[in-house]
């Protein structure tokens, strides 16, 4: 392999050689702005109107909400590009979109891993506790990333040809909403699966333990 191959794979590899392009500044303010917004004001909300039930779905579902929302950069403006296209990206090459992708899911898995760890507590059984997670890991966390860019693009570049909206603050609220009801749908999906076959799980998870001299609840 020669030098410039070699740089190359080095390049593919990691994203710590790659920043070139991203406006900081607005990439930036685009992760405080989320963070203030969705992680803070939101949850907050939530928690002091106890309504709890709601809050368990949409805290690990921060990283669909923010790929959601990076569609087209987020919302047209002409003071401020790009304000959310670095936010979750799940193809990133850039060293900011690596760091804003590592922040949101990183209060997406507290957010699931709280799930867990109450489950656990109110049903005394870790094994029912980590079904869940047999869910909602793939569910919502490994798999709806790119399908939710991919749905985006497709109805984004629908709507163009059909010569309805295109690049206007419309066309993103749009196609925005869109993303979301999906996103809702594979939750809604999550919620069938744990209903239906956590309790299947769970029994998988105890004989498993037992064989290995394991003790679980």
């Amino acid at each position: 392999m020669n030098e410039e191959e070699t740089s190359y794979s080095e390049k593919r590899k990691t994203i710590f050689s790659n920043n070139k392009g991203v406006n900081l500044t607005n990439a930036t303010l685009g992760l405080i702005i989320y963070i203030i917004i969705f992680v803070i004001i939101i949850p907050y909300f939530l928690i002091k109107n106890e309504f709890y039930n709601i809050l368990t779905a949409y805290f690990p579902n921060l990283d669909m909400l923010a790929t959601s929302l990076g569609y087209m950069g987020g919302p047209p403006n002409k003071y401020i590009d790009d304000l959310w296209l670095y936010l979750y990206n799940p193809s990133t090459e850039k060293i900011f979109g690596f760091i804003s992708t590592t922040i949101i899911n990183y209060f997406a898995l507290l957010g699931l891993t709280f799930i867990i760890a109450y489950t656990t507590y109110k049903t005394k059984s870790i094994s029912k506790g980590w079904s869940r997670a047999f869910f909602m890991i793939i569910l919502t966390y490994l798999i709806p990333g790119n399908l939710i860019v991919k749905l985006q693009n497709t109805f984004g570049k629908w709507l163009h040809s059909s010569h309805l909206i295109y690049n206007t603050t419309p066309h993103y609220i749009v196609v925005v909403i869109a993303g979301l009801f999906f996103s809702i749908g594979i939750i809604g999906l999550e919620s069938l699966l744990i209903k239906n076959f956590a309790s299947y799980i769970a029994n998988i998870i105890k004989i498993t333990a037992k064989r290995f001299y394991i003790e679980l609840n």
